[in-house]
């Protein structure tokens, strides 16, 4: 498996899960890159998070890529010797070293799967599709998290539709462990415990759709007075405009700011302290990690109607259309002032994260591997 694990950033997580529990039932060599891109490139800050709490990996693990040394490329790719090669894509910037393993893995007739995680990018669309659809040329085995990703794959990439294209759904993800109570996370935070909490977690990008979650927040306070909105991310812009449409919706004392950099230690206190964890995404080719954590947590979710969110919740009340701030505040407002609702939600996210076992992603993982070594 060629992809990154921790401490970097991006998808090493779901990578670091997917090694570990393929190591249960596979014999796995996983090669990480060592350094992804330059820092200027990455509008997030660092591409490391040293934070990152489980760096333990069951299977073998190589660290010899390096995102922009093409000596580190040719050396992987001639070097690799499974007998399936799963490769894990999720940022064009890592195009050039993509390509060129790619390339040397298919004069050496590797069979070859490889994992979409954005079948749009989130920045650079034109950049990211054309990338891409190069990339896809290479691929035995495409797989995608969601079926509307399957369904944006073969409706934007023509070489898709000639291509076996599978749904694997992305694992839950985890965070450290605690022992705190919600009241006890929201006693951390300074938060009442009489107060209904939402939680916008995760970098915060353009697509995230915070702007109409914040004007949705104005009319739900109306519903539900003193609900608090926790906004906890790392900007990817200027947050002078965050800053002034908070101000200019009246919402200063509605709203907890923990803007920057996330600890994974301070993951649990956060989503503890949840009422309801909101996705208001504006556009999405993906799976969001955020979401499959909440579920993890068992906090009840509102997602847009994009990419592969509805599969994170059952029950209709909590998907919305995007960027419609009316209907969000409605639902939101409807969810947070019905304790049994909350109730049947949380139920609905435990259920959820147990159907998104990784043990259940290994087995349809191996379950394509062998497929691939079958055929002729």
């Amino acid at each position: 498996m060629i992809g990154s694990l921790p401490p970097m950033k991006g998808i090493s997580q779901y990578c670091l899960s997917l090694c570990n529990a393929l190591s249960d039932v596979a014999d796995v060599e996983f090669i990480s890159f060592r350094k992804l891109y330059p820092e200027f490139l990455y509008p997030g800050g660092k591409d490391k998070d040293e934070s990152i709490y489980d760096l333990e990996s069951k299977c073998r693990r190589k660290n010899l890529l390096h995102g922009y040394n093409p000596l580190t490329w040719i050396k992987v790719g001639l070097g690799s010797t499974g007998d399936v090669i799963h490769m894990q894509w999720w940022s064009y910037v890592l195009f050039p070293a993509y390509f060129t393993i790619l390339t040397l893995l298919k004069t050496k007739q590797k069979r070859i799967l490889i994992t979409v995680h954005n079948v749009t990018p989130h920045e650079n669309a034109t950049v990211g599709r054309l990338t891409t659809g190069i990339l896809l040329n290479f691929a035995d085995v495409i797989v995608v998290h969601s079926e509307a990703n399957r369904r944006t794959l073969l409706e934007k990439y023509r070489i898709a539709q000639r291509k076996r294209v599978l749904v694997i759904p992305h694992g839950v993800l985890s965070a450290p462990k605690t022992s705190l109570t919600p009241k006890e996370a929201r006693s951390v935070l300074g938060i009442d415990v009489d107060r209904k909490v939402v939680l916008f977690f995760g970098n915060i990008r353009p697509y995230k759709g915070l702007k109409t979650l914040l004007i949705a927040m104005k009319d739900v306070l109306v519903n539900v007075p003193g609900a608090i909105l926790v906004i906890a991310g790392q900007p990817w812009k200027d947050w002078k405009e965050y800053e002034k449409l908070i101000r200019d919706l009246g919402l200063s004392s509605n709203v907890i700011l923990k803007t920057g950099f996330v600890d994974m230690k301070d993951v649990p206190v956060l989503f503890l302290s949840a009422d309801l964890v909101v996705l208001p995404y504006s556009g999405f080719d993906a799976q969001s990690g955020v979401g499959l954590l909440a579920i993890n947590y068992g906090r009840p979710l509102i997602v847009t109607r994009v990419g592969g969110l509805d599969e994170l919740v059952e029950n209709p009340i909590s998907i919305v259309e995007p960027m419609a701030p009316g209907m969000l505040a409605d639902n939101i407002a409807t969810i947070l002032a019905n304790q049994d609702l909350l109730t049947r939600l949380s139920e609905s996210s435990r259920r959820l994260a147990r159907k998104f076992r990784w043990s259940n992603i290994a087995d349809m993982s191996v379950t394509a591997y062998r497929s691939l070594m079958e055929a002729e």
